[in-house]
C-alpha cells in the first residue's frame, strides 16, 4: 500500500493530508521548475464519527495550477466548480453564442458520436441565456439532425407524464402572458403566424 499521511494533532476542515505533485522545467533561460499537475486529498469535516473527505486533480494553466476536477465526499463530481451540487455538475467559462460556429467553440458540454466521425452533440448557454443543444460537426460548419426518441416513446413539455407521442401541457396564465401554447412561424416577420392555445 501507499499512504499519505499528516501527522497532526490539531486536525482541522480544510487541512491537506496528502498531495501527489507533478513538477517539470519550463523553457526560461535558466530552466525553472514548474507544478505541471497536482492531486490532493482534503479534509472537509474532522468531527470524530462523521468526517467527510475530498479528492482534487489540478493543472497548470497559464502560469497558474488550478483546480479542474472535485470529487466531493457524497460522490459528486465537479468539472470547473470546487462545490459540485449534483452527482456530475459541469461549469463551463462564459462566452457568446449566437451562430452555428460559436454554438460549437463556446460550448460547455459536448459529446461525440464515436471517434470515427465527427458527429457531436453540444450544449451550452446562447447569449440571451437560453440553453441549447445543438448537433453539429467539430468545428461548427456543419448542422445535423436531433431526432428525439426516434425507436418509440412520448416527448412530454411542461409535463411529467406525456400522454401521446408529443404533449405540450401549460399552467393557467395571467390576464397579461400569452396564452399561446405553440407558434409556428417563418424567419420572415411579414408571414403569418399559426398558434394555439
Amino acid at each position: 500500500d501507499l499512504v499519505l499521511y499528516r501527522s497532526s494533532t490539531s486536525a482541522a476542515d480544510d487541512d491537506y493530508i496528502g498531495v501527489i505533485r507533478f513538477r517539470g522545467k519550463n523553457d526560461n533561460a535558466t530552466p525553472e521548475d514548474v507544478e505541471y499537475g497536482a492531486i490532493t486529498s482534503q479534509i472537509k469535516d474532522s468531527t470524530d464519527g462523521s468526517e467527510d473527505g475530498e479528492l482534487a486533480l489540478w493543472t497548470m494553466e497559464g502560469g497558474t495550477l488550478t483546480q479542474q476536477v472535485t470529487l466531493n465526499s457524497v460522490g459528486n463530481v465537479g468539472i470547473g466548480t470546487n462545490a459540485p451540487g449534483v452527482r456530475f455538475h459541469l461549469v463551463g467559462a462564459a462566452g457568446t453564442v449566437n451562430s452555428l460556429a460559436t454554438s460549437v467553440t463556446a460550448a460547455t458540454m459536448r459529446i461525440q458520436h464515436n471517434s470515427a466521425s465527427s458527429l457531436s452533440i453540444f450544449s451550452g448557454n446562447t447569449a440571451s441565456s437560453e440553453t441549447y443543444f445543438q448537433a453539429a460537426n467539430y468545428n461548427g460548419t456543419t448542422a445535423y439532425v436531433i431526432a428525439l426518441n426516434p425507436y418509440g416513446g412520448s416527448v412530454g413539455i411542461g409535463t411529467a407524464t406525456p400522454a401521446v407521442p408529443l404533449h405540450i401541457t401549460k399552467s393557467a396564465v395571467g390576464d397579461n402572458e400569452v396564452p399561446e401554447v405553440i407558434r409556428l412561424s417563418t424567419l420572415n416577420s411579414a408571414s403569418p403566424n399559426w398558434s394555439t392555445t
